[in-house]
């Protein structure tokens, strides 16, 4: 199995757009807190945090698949975003 755990989360995405699909699953793992703490900071009265944190999870996969040249950002300046820096 490969060490994820060493490698860039850049180039976990160039493998997974090869079609590396268990860094799929490492960068889910690893992002699961973030997504949970943004769900929470969405939490509306009535609302449904477990929704909130499965759209996250699920943005966070298609956003995996996104290449750079049709965003025209890199996935450094993605989490820098989603952790509100």
């Amino acid at each position: 199995m490969k060490r994820y755990e060493d490698l860039s989360d850049e180039t976990i995405i160039s493998g997974i757009r090869a079609g590396d699909t268990p860094g799929v699953d490492f960068l889910l793992e690893k992002y699961k807190n973030l997504v949970r703490k943004k769900a929470r900071a969405l939490y509306l009265i009535g609302g449904d945090n477990d929704d909130l944190m499965q759209e996250g999870m699920i943005g966070a996969g298609d956003r995996m698949h996104v290449s750079r040249a049709e965003t025209g950002t890199g996935t450094s300046s993605d989490g820098a975003a989603a952790d509100g820096k």
